[in-house]
């Protein structure tokens, strides 16, 4: 899948916005993206999950409202800023508005937004795309070592002994909840071995 593959996908999304609206939000959507600094939250990451959202059965306006928070919710990205969910809502807001998108779809992208920066949430969309944004997690040994080097490298300029200690306090969070996956399909698919990487990264975060 392609940028302008995305960018089709996505824009089918809406039907009220204008032409020069989606092409000059996704222009810039699309360099925030391709930055040198990102590694792991590029548009691979993105094709990833909306590669994942097409192959789940959900209405037309769950599958728009996914779509949407696919595409927006690394836009602002900065390594070890904490704001960066709450900065790439606030951007996808902005253009929503301009795309004449209902209120209601708008709020529910705002939010489930947001939520990526706890990776919780009692609703059950948001749920859903949270566990297909933590499916690294429970990939093979071999994507989930790429994806280990990668977001070290988006936080190259931490020293090591720091990044570890940053590190290993995300990984024991996520080992300590009781599921990391909320939704049937994804905790049956990924569980397992998202435990067994994280606990193995441990480990050699820990030597």
């Amino acid at each position: 899948m392609k940028a302008t593959d995305i960018y089709t996908i996505w824009s089918a999304t809406f039907e009220k916005a204008l032409f020069k609206d989606l092409e000059q939000c996704f222009l810039i959507v699309t360099e925030h993206y391709s930055k040198p600094n990102r590694h792991y939250h590029n548009l691979k990451h993105i094709e990833n999950l909306i590669t994942q959202i097409q192959q789940l059965s959900l209405s037309a306006d769950d599958n728009a409202i996914l779509i949407n928070v696919a595409v927006f919710h690394d836009v602002i990205y900065k390594a070890g800023r904490k704001d960066n969910e709450n900065k790439s809502a606030e951007f996808a807001a902005n253009w929503l508005s301009k795309f004449n998108l209902g209120t209601i779809e708008s709020q529910m992208i705002f939010d489930i937004i947001r939520s990526t920066n706890t990776h919780q949430s009692s609703d059950f969309l948001t749920q859903l795309f949270l566990d297909i944004d933590l499916s690294i997690l429970g990939e093979n040994e071999e994507n989930y070592q790429e994806y280990i080097v990668q977001i070290r490298k988006e936080h190259i300029q931490i020293p090591n002994y720091l990044y570890k200690i940053g590190r290993k306090r995300f990984l024991k969070q996520m080992l300590s909840r009781e599921v990391i996956f909320t939704t049937p399909e994804y905790f049956e698919a990924f569980e397992i071995d998202a435990r067994k990487n994280l606990k193995n990264e441990l480990i050699d975060l820990s030597k």
